[in-house]
């Protein structure tokens, strides 16, 4: 008998465990396919092949999520957690195969009620939805929320004794441009915000920002335990529920047996976080049966993988991986500097042949799942012989240095240090010298939000992001008074488009005010789209009812292993 047909036996007559066999029938290279049949004719007990339930995923992600506060963490990767296990007023529907951007649909509530003047959004809760600990969830409920991260200062107003000033800050980029005034208590099961203005993003912003910004936590675990340590004891409304966090090794949440929506319950028994920062460990996690799902692989190991039998899912979402050139900095106060650095980077090559074809060459600031997305909208094409002579025109013919700060891993980063490298070796062609400097996700993206101003000598910084909510997008990225407008200058002409955009009901007029931002962009080049991920998903033959999102948050209640 063969070493194979040996461990075939082995595993059949239930001698060794299932992660036992993943991990050894790699190592013997037996291919995905065969191994998927094998797991579905002799299950393990408790993941019966024909409930279509149960069973523990464990996902391998880019790296360390941030707290588990939803009001305060940040980035994708906590974004994943925090959506298991809370919920927010209002949310996007995630598991429609067919769903290009994602239809906003009710969170935790039934109805939302709109003002003739779009002053006055009435909301109606859902009744008999509890949280994990047991406690209500209703109007006073949804209050303390809003009242811990808004910062009612910014109105004139004095903050709740619950405020939260961490929270404050963290979702300022939610608040400040809604022009809330107050939140009312009407009943037991209804909610009043009122605004200064009309806002046309307010619900499509309540799907944005961590989990979405109305994500709902138990204010009695924010009493218990206290703003500082609540996120070591998270409690939501959502599918799973907190078991345990282990700093750099891992998070686990299971099934919420209490859950208030039995119909959209979560299938498996067990979900954990593993972050594992290395996408070429995170390729051989998966093929050792340590993990059974794997976010941002090493793009050189899809098409391996696709060969072997493992599953890969792959969709066009919001993510755009973009530089901003520094407004501080002598060299890119000039345009041609600036449009010069644009049509130098070969966008296409490297969506080819670095990125294996995981990615598209971005032509927008737009992110592709964005309802203003225009396909036909066209970025700089390819033209190093131009950026040479643009740089010549505006006297730096010799060349110059610039520093580049990017993170080394992260969420939506793809492998942002080679994709670096490429980018710093396409410029060296047209004379710019260009100096990395790195730091790990958490760290890279403080630093990053305290902005160009504060890096004297930094050229260019990087992010991965975009949104479904074009406009709320463009605020958040363009505005100049936004927190999160890393740049802080204000372009001619955009922050009038933005407000103008904030008042447009008309959803068609409204897109081409997107689009003529992105033309401004363009024009005038203070960010440059570089590629929009397809996030490939690989995972195990054994992993089923898995949704690809069309937004960056991952509803993990569809699926099942078995």
């Amino acid at each position: 008998m063969t070493e194979t047909e040996q461990l075939m036996e082995a595993f059949k007559a239930g001698r060794i465990s299932r992660r036992a066999f993943l991990g050894a029938a790699a190592k013997l290279g037996i291919s995905a396919s065969l191994m998927g049949s094998l797991l579905a004719a002799f299950p393990e007990p408790g993941l019966a092949k024909s409930t279509g339930r149960g069973g523990t995923l464990v996902v391998a992600m880019e790296g360390e999520a941030d707290v588990l506060d939803p009001h305060v963490g940040v980035g994708a990767l906590t974004d994943r957690v925090l959506f298991a296990i809370f919920e927010p007023l209002i949310a996007r529907d995630l598991v429609d195969p067919r769903g290009r951007t994602g239809k906003i649909i009710p969170g935790l509530v039934q109805k939302v009620d709109l003002s003739s003047d779009h002053l006055v959004y009435t909301f109606h809760l859902k009744h008999g939805v509890k949280f994990q600990d047991g406690t209500p969830f209703d109007a006073e409920a949804v209050k303390f929320n809003i009242e811990r991260q808004w910062d009612q200062t910014m109105v004139g107003k004095k903050n709740a004794p619950w405020f939260y000033p961490k929270a404050g800050a963290t979702r300022s980029w939610v608040w400040q441009p809604s022009g809330l005034t107050s939140i009312d208590v009407v009943d037991a099961h209804t909610v009043r915000f009122t605004l200064a203005h009309p806002f046309v993003e307010f619900l499509n912003v309540m799907t944005n920002g961590g989990p979405g910004s109305t994500c709902i936590m138990s204010p009695a675990s924010v009493k218990k335990w206290g703003n500082e340590n609540v996120a070591n004891h998270p409690v939501g409304t959502g599918p799973f529920r907190f078991v345990d966090r282990v700093w750099g090794s891992h998070i686990t949440l299971e099934r919420n047996p209490s859950y208030w929506n039995p119909a959209r319950s979560a299938k498996l028994d067990q979900l954990i976080f593993r972050p594992i920062a290395s996408a070429a460990s995170r390729v051989l996690a998966l093929q050792s049966g340590e993990v059974n799902l794997v976010f941002a692989p090493e793009p050189n190991t899809v098409a391996q993988l696709k060969a072997s039998g493992y599953p890969v899912s792959m969709r066009e979402n919001p993510a755009i991986w973009f530089i901003s050139l520094s407004p501080y900095v002598k060299e890119l106060e000039d345009v041609r500097v600036r449009r010069a650095i644009a049509m130098s980077i070969d966008r296409q090559s490297m969506a080819k042949e670095l990125l294996k074809g995981t990615v598209l060459a971005a032509e927008s600031m737009q992110g592709r799942t964005c309802a203003a997305y225009d396909p036909s909208f066209r970025w700089y094409p390819y033209n190093p012989a131009e950026g040479r002579k643009l740089l010549k025109e505006a006297g730096y013919g010799k060349g110059f240095d610039l520093v580049f700060e990017i993170p080394t891993t992260g969420s939506g980063e793809i492998i942002p240090v080679p994709m670096a490298e490429w980018i710093a070796r396409d410029l060296a062609k047209i004379g710019i010298n260009v100096k990395l400097r790195t730091y790990e996700w958490i760290a890279y993206i403080t630093h990053w939000g305290r902005g160009l101003k504060e890096d004297p000598g930094v050229g260019i910084n990087q992010m991965s992001w975009g949104g479904q909510s074009s406009l709320w997008w463009l605020n958040l990225d363009f505005l100049s008074t936004s927190g999160f407008n890393t740049r802080k200058n204000r372009i001619p002409g955009v922050d009038a488009l933005l407000a103008e955009g904030e008042r447009t009901f008309d959803d068609a007029k409204r897109w081409m005010i997107c689009r003529k931002i992105d033309a401004i962009n363009k024009e005038l080049v203070w960010d440059i789209p570089i590629v929009n991920d397809l996030a490939p998903n690989p995972m195990a033959p054994n992993v089923h009812g898995f949704v690809h999102t069309p937004g960056w948050i991952q509803d993990f209640r569809t699926v099942w292993v078995g």
